[in-house]
């Protein structure tokens, strides 16, 4: 996308819980230079087991975001071509791997909060079993431990409020 000459993208998953209407506050935050990365973060959508997952996520692997595994971001040409560098194509998932990128990359990762819908079709790739959940986990840590230079790297993560 990069040598497309593209300067923004915004991502969004297809299961149709995402808010059309939030984009603009994710890319308003991108445009304005305030971040390189908008992160849509819905808390209200973490049930019990979801929350302690992110939590034991942040944990393994230096994150502290809110909500790690959202799919709905905006990203300028430097977050876009981290993301479609040589590393990023060795990524099984699209949240936590993408996120030790960007902030290996010293990209500023804001979180700005959404709406979001219920789930029109599908499941939870990550949450639906407990099977997945462990397997997921494993996954974040290995991954994690084999970034472990990331904490010394992160720089500082930007909270923002959308009224």
């Amino acid at each position: 996308m990069h040598k497309a000459g593209v300067d923004f993208v915004i991502t969004m998953d297809a299961d149709g819980q995402h808010d059309p209407a939030s984009a603009k506050h994710l890319l308003e935050t991108v445009v304005s230079g305030k971040a390189d990365v908008a992160l849509g973060t819905f808390e209200a959508r973490g049930s019990g087991l979801r929350r302690v997952a992110w939590k034991m996520m942040g944990l393994a692997s230096g994150l502290d975001f809110r909500d790690p595994t959202s799919g709905y971001r905006a990203m300028n040409a430097s977050a876009i071509k981290a993301l479609t560098s040589s590393a990023a194509s060795m990524l099984d998932h699209q949240d936590i791997g993408v996120l030790i990128l960007l902030v290996r990359a010293r990209l500023r990762i804001s979180e700005i909060p959404v709406n979001m819908f219920p789930r029109k079709s599908g499941q939870s790739r990550i949450f639906s079993t407990w099977r997945v959940v462990f397997s997921y986990m494993i996954h974040t840590l290995s991954l994690a431990l084999a970034k472990r230079q990331l904490r010394r790297n992160q720089p500082s993560k930007q909270r923002n409020t959308v009224a």
